[in-house]
C-alpha cells in the first residue's frame, strides 16, 4: 500500500539543497510528484509531495533527518486525501 506525504522544508539557501532531497526520496523508494521551492529572503522554502510505500514513511524521516543535520528544517507531514 502506499501513502502520500508532503516534505515541508526551511533554511539557508545554498547549492545542492534540491538535490539532497531528491536523493532522501529516492533512498527510500518514494516519488516526486509535484513541488513549489522558491529563494524567499536568502531562504530556502517549500513543500514537496511524495508518494512512497507506507512502511517507508520511517525510512524518509531518517534521510530527510540527515539533511536536518546540514541546517535545513525537513518536516514530513501525511498528506491529505485528493478530491473527487
Amino acid at each position: 500500500m502506499t501513502t502520500r506525504v508532503i516534505l515541508t522544508v526551511l533554511g539557508t539557501d545554498r547549492p545542492g539543497l534540491t538535490r539532497s532531497l531528491a536523493d532522501a526520496v529516492m533512498a527510500a523508494g518514494g516519488n516526486w510528484l509535484e513541488s513549489q521551492l522558491a529563494r524567499l529572503g536568502g531562504q530556502y522554502v517549500g513543500a514537496v509531495l511524495v508518494e512512497l510505500p507506507e512502511p517507508q514513511v520511517e525510512r524518509l524521516r531518517a534521510e530527510t533527518a540527515r539533511i536536518a543535520a546540514d541546517g535545513l528544517t525537513v518536516a514530513v507531514v501525511a498528506a491529505g486525501e485528493e478530491p473527487q
